[in-house]
């Protein structure tokens, strides 16, 4: 999910759900922060948080096991033909 928060600026969060090899669910992420687009919204750039689940609990309520923070930046590709 994502919202609007300024120019060129969202707000996001998504949940990721990691699988070991048998297919069972292992973790859940939590990843929630800020984007900032350029004016050709071919740059962007994040800081994030991830929060850690362990299977059995509730990311949208429960409290984390762990966390971490980040800063990612991307580039728009373009499609080649």
């Amino acid at each position: 999910a994502w919202k609007r928060v300024g120019r060129r600026r969202i707000a996001f969060t998504s949940l990721i759900y990691s699988f070991d090899a048998d297919a069972a669910l292992e973790f859940i992420f939590r990843i929630r922060g800020e984007a900032s687009f350029s004016r050709d919204f071919d740059r962007v750039e994040a800081s994030f948080m991830t929060d850690v689940f362990l299977p059995d609990q509730d990311p949208l309520h429960d409290e984390p096991v762990g966390m971490d923070i980040g800063v990612v930046q991307a580039r728009r590709l373009h499609v080649m033909e």
